[in-house]
């Protein structure tokens, strides 16, 4: 039974948001996730089509997603690399392969998390893996799929690479989907905030994970580097309730502004609450769900994220950024995500904001493809090694010594909610 890739976006559109952060996933996904359309998967694409493109075999693309648990928003990212795949499907292909897709559910679990991906490997025969997005998820994949020789694009942004992941592995078949979080939202708030304005007493608030741990080291290396004093650095535990303690402990430190290291969902949400309980006024960055309506909802309104210091979304990108011979490729790039996101119903704020991290992935993948003019694993893994690309304004220069850095980007700038509405705008 082949299920065709409009009709599984169709289905993940079943999914709705009941509170920020949270989703409840269709019968027809959990499904699809290692069971139906894995049937057709695997009995077209044995092994030894991942490494020829002779045969025209489909190229397999194995979704390892974040549907259930702690991090269950994060799967919505891979809808954007389904509005890419049906896009190159209906181009013929790359390099005459069509693409099929499995999709499988590593329930915000590390363990899960390697088991599926040797799961969509060994077993659906995918020819490449796309995810997880979430840190400990991704460090328990990476290593399997190194393992197994597969090309991987996990969504982890907060940094290369991953801690606990040897260097061998961090430099191996595995590349990160989008930018350092943690160092690029850092040195982005210190740049086009904190400098401009003067400031030098910085406090921050990090969960206890591995991600909150990059943040607290990417502010110590700003810290240094631009002779800020750190006046408050405090640990929250990862899942909490109640953050009230350690806003008390920052404010009373007097900080001009409070950094955010907190994992992106109810995390962020509890610690941004706790702060503003205790100060209506203090700046805070920076938020990367903080453009989500569903999370100004959340927060109680635009009134609460005053001062509060956020990413872009790709729509702010086509009119914060300037219209010049540079940025072309930017807007050409977000203006075809944008059409393709719309063909499927995917034109909301959430929607498109969720998306972009999966089609930057299978950008970066399929550029690699037809760069390498092979899907051998091999050969692709080069091509990506030695990638120049700009996938909706992250700009990537890499070689084999930092496979998952870039070099440029363009598209983390401060933004400030403004309006009574709760828009956002560009800072200056």
């Amino acid at each position: 039974m082949s299920i065709s890739i409009g009709k599984l976006i169709h289905a993940r559109r079943g999914r709705s948001r009941g509170s920020f952060g949270k989703l409840s996933v269709v019968a027809a996904v959990g499904c699809i996730a290692l069971g139906v359309l894995a049937t057709s998967v695997g009995a077209s694409a044995q092994p030894n089509n991942r490494t020829s493109s002779r045969s025209l075999a489909p190229i397999v693309i194995g979704i390892n997603a974040e549907l259930s648990g702690a991090f269950s928003g994060l799967g919505l990212t891979a809808d954007g690399a389904y509005a890419y795949i049906d896009m190159i499907n209906k181009q013929g292909g790359v390099l005459g392969h069509k693409m099929t897709v499995v999709e499988a559910d590593n329930e915000s679990t590390a363990s899960v998390s390697a088991a599926v991906v040797r799961r969509l490997i060994l077993q659906d025969h995918a020819t490449f893996v796309i995810g997880p997005a979430a840190g400990a998820d991704a460090e328990a994949a990476v290593p399997v799929a190194d393992s197994l020789d597969t090309v991987t694009i996990v969504e982890d942004g907060s940094g290369w690479p991953l801690p606990g992941v040897s260097s061998a592995d961090s430099h191996s078949w595995s590349f990160t989907g989008i930018e350092p979080l943690a160092a690029a939202d850092v040195d982005t708030i210190v740049q086009q905030v904190i400098l401009p304005k003067h400031w030098t007493r910085v406090a921050e608030i990090a969960d206890d994970t591995p991600f909150g741990l990059r943040f607290e080291t990417a502010l110590k290396a700003d810290a240094a580097k631009y002779h800020l004093k750190i006046v408050s650095l405090q640990l929250a535990t990862a899942g909490s309730t109640n953050d009230d303690a350690q806003a008390l402990n920052m404010l009373a430190a007097n900080p001009q502004i409070i950094i955010n290291g907190t994992t992106d969902g109810s995390d962020t949400v509890t610690a941004l609450k706790s702060i503003r309980a205790e100060s209506a006024t203090i700046p805070i960055g920076v938020c990367g769900d903080c453009t989500y309506p569903s999370f100004v909802a959340t927060m109680g309104g635009p009134a609460v994220m005053q001062n509060v210091y956020a990413e872009p979304t790709p729509q702010q990108l086509l009119t914060a950024l300037p219209h010049n011979k540079l940025n072309a490729p930017t807007f050409a790039d977000t203006r075809l995500y944008l059409k393709e996101m719309a063909k499927f119903g995917y034109g909301s704020f959430d929607d498109i904001t969720s998306g972009s991290n999966g089609w930057m992935a299978m950008e970066e993948l399929v550029t690699a493809i037809k760069s390498a003019k092979s899907i051998s694993q091999a050969a692709v893994r080069d091509a990506m090694e030695h990638q120049t690309l700009d996938t909706l304004g992250i700009f990537w220069y890499r070689t084999p010594q930092n496979t998952g850095y870039y070099n440029v980007q363009q598209s983390v700038i401060g933004t400030e909610t403004v309006t009574p509405k709760g828009a956002f705008v560009p800072y200056p």
